[in-house]
């Protein structure tokens, strides 16, 4: 599995995927594109909210043809790996299936449970997971 940040204005090569980005890309944004036997296979935006201690996932985008791969899960674990890495001490994100026919939300929502996101006290509709920050090692 290989995942590339897009810098803007690179766009995926899938039709679906491009659309994706085009309407989910701001200034607060990060885009990856997640590619498996070098075809994209998946796409994860990535919000990055410094003040708030806080990464959330925007949109986690899987191909119909790359579903029950690992890509979901690679995505997820590439946003952790970012959001600890920028410091954050939580991944954020509001589970909601884009493709109800392929992927009820409560099977997403199970899904999410499964990658150890639980629902919030605050905001009932977001799901939160707790992380514990890798931060740089300053030299002596």
């Amino acid at each position: 599995m290989k995942v590339h940040e897009l810098l803007a204005p690179a766009l995926p090569v899938s039709t679906e995927l491009r659309d994706r980005v085009i309407n989910g890309r701001s200034s607060s944004t990060r885009e990856f594109v997640l590619s498996l036997d070098d075809e994209e296979s998946g796409l994860l935006i990535l919000e990055c909210w410094a003040s708030r201690q806080l990464g959330f996932v925007y949109e986690l985008r899987v191909l119909k043809a790359w579903r029950g791969h690992g890509v979901g899960t690679a995505a997820l674990k590439h946003a952790e790996t970012v959001a600890r890495r920028e410091g954050y001490s939580r991944l954020s994100l509001k589970p909601y299936s884009l493709d109800s026919e392929g992927l009820a939300n409560d099977a997403l929502v199970a899904w999410y449970r499964r990658h150890g996101f639980e629902f919030g006290i605050t905001d009932a509709s977001l799901m939160c997971k707790h992380l514990i920050p890798v931060l740089p090692v300053e030299a002596d």
